[in-house]
């Protein structure tokens, strides 16, 4: 299976990871035990063959997450 999307993940720093997978889904993750809302997860699905995967992250370094859906752009739009 092709990889269908592309997770940017922006840096604090600047930097920005590029991790392709062929599906997500975002997780709401309610709130903790204060009802204080707790940010939602995001599950990558990566391909059998990947050679590197993304297995850990530490969130305190994330400015934002983005999901480009390369489908489109595969299909030769822009």
């Amino acid at each position: 299976m092709s990889d269908e999307y592309t997770l940017v993940i922006h840096l604090i720093g600047g930097g920005r990871l590029h991790v392709r997978c062929t599906d997500h889904r975002i997780v709401d993750r309610g709130v903790d035990h204060h009802g204080v809302s707790i940010p939602p997860a995001i599950e990558i699905t990566q391909a059998d063959d990947t050679e590197r995967r993304l297995v850990y992250l530490h969130y305190g370094a994330v400015a934002a997450l983005e999901i480009e859906d390369r489908r489109a752009a595969d299909a030769g739009g822009n």
